[in-house]
């Protein structure tokens, strides 16, 4: 099974209209996925091979001169968020395997709850008001993108996701967002 303890407390909702499309992972020559997914997880399209869209991690975004290059190159690769589990020792014979993820389209009233970090990637809490902008998170231990996690963004060129409503006055740990 994914270890996806930085998502358990993650919640949202799914509103009326969204799409939950599939893509196809990668296998490996057993035909067994050889990336583990947990829900909520920022997924990339990778069309490397004509016809095909694979589904990778933002975390697996090669890191390209800075931070700023390397979230614009994941933004451009971003296909949406995770919307099932996937696990590598486990897959279905005879079926390709794939993942349930929801596309980000504005306006479609999907939500979810992120754990916030500060620029450098640490786990932080902060305040925020309703449309303040959020982007990808830093791996505080490597030049390397998180999968699950946001920071705050001026940038709407980086802006990926926004909060729905203010944090009030105190600092919280986690944003409820949708799609910009």
């Amino acid at each position: 099974m994914p270890q996806c303890k930085d998502c358990q407390y993650q919640n949202g909702r799914l509103g009326s209209g969204i799409n939950v499309e599939h893509l196809t992972l990668p296998v490996d020559g057993d035909g067994v996925p050889t990336i583990e997914i947990c829900p909520g997880d920022f997924l990339t399209k990778d069309t490397a091979t004509t016809g095909v869209t694979k589904a990778g991690l933002v975390e697996d975004v090669t890191w390209n001169t800075d931070l700023d290059t390397t979230r614009g190159d994941a933004i451009a690769a971003f296909a949406g968020v995770a919307y099932g589990e996937v696990e590598t020792d486990a897959c279905i014979a005879g079926q390709e395997p794939t993942v349930p993820y929801v596309r980000p389209e504005p306006n479609l009233l999907f939500r979810r709850s992120y754990l916030l970090t500060d620029a450098s990637g640490a786990e932080t809490a902060a305040t925020y008001q309703q449309g303040d902008l959020f982007t990808f998170s830093k791996d505080p231990s490597a030049n390397a993108l998180l999968a699950h996690k946001l920071t705050p963004t001026a940038d709407v060129n980086l802006a990926v996701f926004k909060a729905v409503e203010d944090s009030g006055p105190d600092a919280k740990s986690r944003v409820m967002v949708e799609f910009v």
